[in-house]
């Protein structure tokens, strides 16, 4: 699954476990279509380079669990940091945040 909303990294990686109806459709979307309403792990991989017209943003790949109403991501804090780091997200969010 890809995220394309840079909303949506930001409220995956700085909440523990987000609740799926805050995200944006196209990734609900997304999640219905492949998972099936099936909890279990999947890939979240960024593609906010394409929807951003920016070319010097990597994409980063992680491990996220799905329940019946939520998704966590399967990463520890430090790395959730520095994922939100990369994207720019300002440094008092993620202290108030991770």
């Amino acid at each position: 699954m890809f995220i394309k909303e840079r909303s949506d990294l930001i409220k995956i990686l700085s909440e523990s476990m987000p609740s799926l109806n805050e995200l944006s459709e196209d990734l609900q979307k997304q999640i219905a279509e492949q998972c099936q309403e099936q909890a279990g792990s999947f890939i979240l991989t960024t593609k906010l380079a394409e929807t951003n017209g920016s070319s010097n943003l990597t994409p980063v790949s992680f491990t996220a669990w799905l329940g019946k109403t939520t998704l966590r991501p399967l990463i520890n804090n430090q790395a959730r940091s520095f994922y939100l780091t990369i994207f720019g997200v300002d440094q008092a969010f993620i202290s108030k945040y991770i």
